[in-house]
């Protein structure tokens, strides 16, 4: 049955007497009391989506780009095709950094080429199939033309962004077809002309949701938007800080004439998939309170991750003789104050 938000209303057959408040009732039609005036829930309910009263669940994650989640701490660079910038968000196309300008994000061409595109993959595409899906926001070219499309890797229709440099209001309903890839992109140049340097699309207010009706972008909560980004991409450490943040525990399970070996446990991810991993940045190490200055990341000591599978990694540490304490001794990495370490699990589709 619909859902509507009615501020007064009753179950169908009941008299003006009788009238009760049923928020967020399931019916599938209401009266107004007295009158006996049927109504169908369902185009009350579209007729309040479409004043803006309320807001639909946005699909895409880490669109808050006045507080955008940045985990990998990119600073605004030239990046290649796939590299993931922002949290969830990509390069799908050419040569082009990302930064946030007055609240929204911008693409930028760094190098003369066909396009520019910016991309979010959307997770589990299936859960969608035989369904509406639409897609809105605001958007604005520089120079060459563009457009807005919600690709479900079986039909190709996108909408044209004007090229005039003004802000529009773009939206796009589709019909979302069988199938196990998805994305939402904004991409101009290709077949609408040349991309020069210099030349950037620029989008804010961006949102997917369900249904036939674009409602209005509400800022998410800043909390929750982070546990969403870290289904896709968890980093610890990598902040400047005094405090040398602890980025594993763990202790010493080889330690002999030939080498040294310590293993650390961390649990309790949530990534959608086993992550790759890798590591940036300079390492101290603590066995207690005694520190070592060493950093832990040079030609004799390396770092092996083991993602099993995506829930817990396993990380360990081998050194060369004597660069660790004692067997079955409990030990600590922590990030360096100068050059912080981090470590980086990236699950993303």
């Amino acid at each position: 049955m619909a859902k509507a938000i009615v501020p007064a209303v009753s179950h169908t057959g009941s008299t003006g007497a009788e009238d009760k408040v049923y928020e967020y009732g399931y019916y599938d039609k209401i009266s107004t009391g007295k009158d006996g005036v049927e109504v169908n829930t369902a185009d009350i309910h579209t007729a309040i989506r479409s004043a803006g009263a309320v807001s639909n669940p946005n699909i895409l994650i880490n669109t808050d780009f006045r507080n955008i989640i940045n985990q990998r701490g990119y600073g605004g660079g030239t990046v290649g095709v796939g590299t993931y910038t922002f949290d969830r968000w990509r390069n799908n196309a050419g040569s082009q950094k990302h930064e946030i300008i007055d609240g929204a994000l911008r693409a930028t061409c760094t190098a003369a080429g066909d396009l520019i595109s910016i991309a979010q993959k959307i997770d589990v595409p299936q859960r969608f199939a035989g369904k509406q899906l639409t897609v809105s926001c605001m958007a604005r070219l520089s120079a060459t033309a563009g457009y807005l499309h919600l690709y479900d890797g079986v039909t190709y229709a996108p909408t044209t962004i004007p090229h005039d440099g003004v802000w529009h209001r773009i939206v796009e309903t589709k019909n979302i077809g069988d199938s196990t890839t998805m994305q939402l992109e904004l991409r101009c140049g290709a077949f609408n002309g040349t991309v020069r340097v210099g030349d950037f699309i620029e989008v804010k207010d961006v949102k997917i949701e369900e249904g036939p009706v674009a409602t209005p972008w509400i800022a998410p909560d800043p909390a929750e938007e982070l546990l969403r980004c870290q289904r896709y991409c968890v980093v610890f450490g990598g902040a400047h800080s005094t405090n040398y943040p602890d980025l594993a525990h763990g202790y010493v399970i080889v330690n002999n004439a030939s080498t040294a070996t310590a293993q650390f446990t961390i649990p309790r991810l949530n990534l959608r998939a086993k992550p790759a991993c890798k590591t940036e940045g300079d390492f101290h190490l603590y066995a207690g309170a005694d520190f070592n200055a060493n950093l832990i990341l040079d030609a004799t000591k390396t770092l092996v991750f083991t993602a099993i599978p995506s829930h817990t990694i396993r990380c360990q540490l081998n050194a060369p003789p004597g660069f660790l304490p004692a067997l079955g001794r409990p030990i600590t990495i922590r990030s360096a104050n100068v050059n912080p370490g981090k470590f980086i699990f990236d699950a993303e589709i």
